[in-house]
């Protein structure tokens, strides 16, 4: 069976491949977030949903929508057009 050698250890590679996962991740992570806080803009933003929050029919907790209270249809389908699903378990 063939093995492989060891690598020798050099600081040039680790400085490297630092630098590339630092641009990596300014790229195509930080970078759209400076954006987003820079124009004050938020995408897929509902009046509807944002409404509900404020006034506190809905709440938005670890990744999911919650009601205390039955949400009237114009507040499901926005919830529906954005992809949410019901959760019978979870009740949300």
């Amino acid at each position: 069976m063939n093995e492989l050698q060891p690598i020798k250890y050099k600081k040039a590679y680790e400085d490297i491949i630092s630098k590339q996962i630092t641009v990596w991740m300014w790229s195509n992570i930080f970078k759209e977030c400076f954006d987003i806080l820079k124009n004050d803009t938020i995408m897929n933003d509902s009046s509807i949903l944002r409404d509900a929050i404020i006034r506190g029919i809905l709440r938005y907790e670890n990744g999911a929508f919650y009601s205390n209270t039955h949400v009237g249809i114009k507040i499901a389908q926005e919830l529906d057009s954005i992809g949410a699903k019901y959760s019978k378990s979870k009740k949300c």
